[in-house]
């Protein structure tokens, strides 16, 4: 749950 949660973050970052 975690695992998505952070990945979703990191795409945020490297989207932004």
């Amino acid at each position: 749950m975690f695992d998505s949660l952070a990945n979703l973050c990191l795409d945020v970052l490297l989207f932004i």
